[in-house]
């Protein structure tokens, strides 16, 4: 996923695939341009999916951090919020520095699956 580069940083692109009406998880682990892991410790993350002109707001996604040091963090959304997400919309990943800036680490589409059984 994307390399934080201290100058700037380009947000990386990955799709995911929201099933609605189920519960949705998803783990990412940031890495520096070696491959290496980041240590993300007095990071925050916030990551929300929105519609595609950004008119609606459909889930703040809960982010966990799996293991900071190594820049290990899961999103995920309940069953009650994927069911409210009407149609494919897009996702970013926000990521909060320790001195208080913010930058986008992450975006794509959020692809939409109906689901048939409730």
């Amino acid at each position: 996923f994307p390399s934080h580069d201290t100058m700037l940083v380009q947000p990386g692109y990955y799709d995911i695939t929201i099933q609605q009406g189920a519960s949705y998880s998803q783990s990412f682990q940031f890495k520096d341009a070696n491959n290496a892991p980041l240590n993300m410790t007095g990071y925050v993350v916030a990551a929300e999916v929105w519609e595609a002109e950004k008119r609606a707001k459909y889930a703040d996604f809960t982010v966990a951090w799996v293991n900071q040091a190594q820049g290990s963090f899961q999103i995920s959304l309940n069953m009650g919020q994927t069911h409210g997400i009407p149609e494919t919309g897009y996702y970013d990943i926000l990521v909060t520095n320790p001195d208080g800036t913010s930058d986008y680490w992450l975006r794509g589409q959020a692809i939409l699956e109906t689901g048939y059984t409730e």
